[in-house]
């Protein structure tokens, strides 16, 4: 199996792993603390016990789905198969949500949390603004994820020798 092959494949199981657990957080964890901000968003941080999945997640999966992504660019970019435009696109999306997530999403994230009593007015507006945009970059994440999808599934050539023999009926 070749290098690039193995990239791809590696990063369609990392970006799964990232969109389930994205899904699920937006789903399920976000709601708690971006119901009626500022009010959900103090209550939240004020919790003693409180989901945080943050150290232990996506401070591992983010920044390897990111690595994964640029050596998929490289290897894409290096590679004349005719999926190469899907593994292109996918790779591009990929690496672009990471930054994003990493100049506006963790920084933004990192400001919630520090929110222990008041909030500014323009707060409620801020959590609404980062809830909507993290539904936008999980769209933008499952598009990327297809794409890789596609250039994967059409990457494979089957030849004469592997092909299946008709039945003589």
């Amino acid at each position: 199996m070749q290098l690039g092959r193995i990239l791809l494949w590696l990063l369609v199981i990392g970006l799964g792993v990232e969109i389930g657990a994205g899904l699920f957080e937006a789903r399920v964890l976000v709601p708690l603390w971006s119901a009626s901000p500022p009010t959900s968003l103090i209550n939240y941080n004020l919790q003693a016990m409180q989901p945080h999945p943050g150290p232990s997640f996506w401070m591992i999966s983010t920044p390897l789905v990111g690595l994964l992504g640029v050596a998929n660019l490289v290897a894409a970019w290096r590679n004349r198969d005719p999926m190469r435009r899907w593994w292109l696109t996918g790779a591009v999306l990929t690496v672009a949500v990471v930054v994003a997530t990493f100049v506006y999403f963790v920084p933004v994230l990192l400001g919630f949390e520090h929110l222990r009593e008041g909030g500014s007015a323009d707060t409620a507006s801020r959590v609404h603004q980062w809830v909507t945009l993290n539904w936008i970059r999980a769209v933008i994440y499952v598009a990327a994820w297809l794409c890789l999808l596609r250039a994967f599934s059409g990457g494979t050539r089957v030849t004469a020798m592997e092909r299946p023999m008709a039945s003589a009926d």
